[in-house]
């Protein structure tokens, strides 16, 4: 059958079959989009808005895993930096530090008493120097843990902004990653297709326990023993 302007041919009718049994959901929008994917011979500007709201999450409901592995990954980074930022204890490393430098610094001081007590003008010397140092070590410190909490605010808009361009990413790609795999289901009726609530399930479980697992590790709100050695010792 020849195909003319208006005219649905056989070959439309068998495209249009076969997209609405691979995809089974949103039909009429990717049959548009596959098919300028498909007729074209150089990039094609197709944005997702659903797949950039939905993440990483929609590669694995779609079967595309390689992709889904890549994106979470990048989420959990910015998801991390987010956490960080908001409930992570920046200052703790500083604070630690300092508290040892204060308890020598007062022992420093208890001895300076005593040589002075004692009358020993170069051990007062000695330790006045060291306290001299100590003190500036101090303020150094506190001054490190200030810009620390300070630069929470900066961790929170990083993780908001990588997340972002993560997203404005997968929605460029989705589509055309999606028809390559629909090209080759063509081919191989043995891959996955359509949408299964076991799938979702799985992936829906697998991201969230990547996304909260690394917050809990790589976040700084709190140790947890049992992540201490998640994903591998040190």
């Amino acid at each position: 059958m020849s195909e003319t302007q208006g005219v649905i041919t056989e070959s439309d009718e068998n495209r249009a079959r076969l997209i609405a049994e691979f995809v089974q959901t949103g039909t009429g929008y990717y049959a548009r989009e596959f098919k300028r994917i498909g007729d074209s011979t150089g990039f094609t500007v197709s944005f997702n808005i659903g797949v950039a709201l939905l993440g990483s999450i929609w590669f694995g409901i779609r079967s595309l895993w390689g992709s889904f592995l890549v994106f979470v990954v990048l989420e959990t980074f910015a998801v991390v930096q987010i956490v960080r930022g908001l409930f992570g204890d920046l200052a703790s490393a500083h604070l630690a530090r300092l508290s040892g430098i204060e308890k020598t610094l007062a022992m420093r001081y208890e001895q300076l008493a005593a040589a002075k007590a004692a009358g020993d003008t170069a051990r007062v010397a000695t330790f006045e120097n060291a306290i001299s140092s100590l003190e500036r070590a101090v303020e150094g410190v506190r001054a490190a843990a200030a810009n620390a909490e300070a630069s929470a605010i900066w961790l929170v808009l990083s993780g908001i902004a990588v997340l972002l361009v993560v997203k404005a990413v997968q929605g460029a790609v989705a589509n055309a990653v999606f028809q390559k795999r629909y090209t080759k289901w063509r081919s191989d009726r043995s891959l996955k297709s359509g949408i299964d609530s076991r799938r979702i399930a799985v992936t829906a479980l697998l991201a969230v326990l990547v996304y909260v697992t690394c917050a809990l590790r790589f976040g700084g709100t709190s140790d947890f023993g049992f992540l201490n050695g998640f994903p591998t010792d040190k």
